[in-house]
């Protein structure tokens, strides 16, 4: 097994006054290329909840690369959104004032060996702004989570928001097709406006309140399997309630963290198995701030509906008799 060695993270939106970069980050981007001689060499999009930046990737001359690889080849283990660490040298370009970079030391980072990674670095640090269509969402995204008073509750929305197969997703996708937030990024608004609506309500305790603003955030993860970029249906999301998937994407941070703190994860579950019909089980939830969780997610899709999906009225449709006591009404 290939030893990752440790390294000090860089912000890919703070690189000024830096020439050489170590960290983990998201391959967001791969375009492939031909040298002069026929070779092929790649450029990499990398990018974490700070930035983006584009490195070439020449395998020959790469300080990792093993003398029996192949010199033309991607190394295995690289996928679309997942984890790679890198070493890179930086050239800012006087034009632009953008940053390049060139490769010099490349390792896929397996699903199974993020979780350690991850736990040593800052919270979403590694959610890829390049996917985001409205970064100041996922800007707002990592500071509420942040300020979450439990930080058991900040490394549990880690673990599951941090997952390869969420992490582009969750920040990209439309929250419906044609019912609310149904515009690109309009999961992560959606699940931000519940979570903000909970945090400023005066009844909860600070460790009820972090609960909620958790179940809240999360509540539509599912659609992240759900839902394609379009906002259609998924084969999986025909087969499966995406209530169903958020309890399945959520279920190995649950495991987790009921060794850290059982009863949250209790309360979690609680609340998801009872948001919607579909997953209901009981017509009184034990907890009160499953009625909270429920009517911040109802306001958030109504007032979105009526954002986007006025309807004006309009007195030429009327009939003259129904005009008269409109008018009346409205003086």
């Amino acid at each position: 097994m290939t030893q990752i060695m440790k390294t000090t993270q860089a912000e890919l939106g703070k690189l000024y006054g830096l020439r050489r970069i170590k960290g983990y980050y998201r391959l967001t981007g791969l375009l492939a290329h031909l040298d002069q001689y026929g070779q092929p060499w790649w450029q990499m999009r990398l990018s974490d909840c700070t930035g983006t930046l584009v490195v070439d990737y020449r395998p020959s001359q790469l300080d990792s690369l093993a003398a029996n690889d192949p010199q033309s080849a991607l190394p295995w283990g690289i996928r679309h959104g997942g984890l790679v660490q890198v070493e890179a040298k930086l050239t800012q370009q006087e034009t632009t004032g953008f940053f390049t970079g060139k490769l010099v030391w490349l390792q896929p980072v397996l699903e199974v060996h993020s979780l350690p990674i991850l736990a040593k670095m800052p919270v979403l640090s590694t959610l890829p702004r390049s996917h985001c269509p409205r970064p100041e969402l996922l800007d707002q995204l990592v500071m509420r989570v942040r300020d979450l008073k439990c930080e058991w509750l900040q490394r549990f929305v880690s673990r599951v928001l941090e997952q390869s197969q969420v992490a582009v997703g969750f920040i990209s996708l439309p929250a419906s097709y044609r019912y609310h937030h149904a515009y690109a990024g309009g999961l992560l608004a959606h699940s931000l406006e519940i979570m903000s609506t909970l945090a400023v309500l005066p009844s909860l305790c600070d460790s009820e309140r972090d609960v909620a603003m958790v179940a809240g955030l999360l509540h539509d993860l599912g659609k992240a399997w759900a839902l394609t970029a379009e906002g259609e249906t998924t084969e999986l999301g025909y087969m499966v309630a995406h209530e169903h998937l958020t309890l399945e994407l959520c279920g190995p941070a649950l495991v987790w963290l009921d060794q850290h703190a059982p009863e949250l994860a209790l309360m979690l579950r609680h609340i998801w198995s009872n948001m919607t019909p579909s997953t209901r089980f009981n017509h009184l939830p034990v907890l009160p701030i499953v009625h909270a969780v429920r009517m911040a997610d109802q306001l958030s899709a109504n007032q979105d509906n009526n954002r986007h999906w006025p309807k004006p009225i309009h007195l030429s449709t009327i009939v003259a008799s129904d005009q008269t006591a409109l008018r009346t009404l409205h003086g």
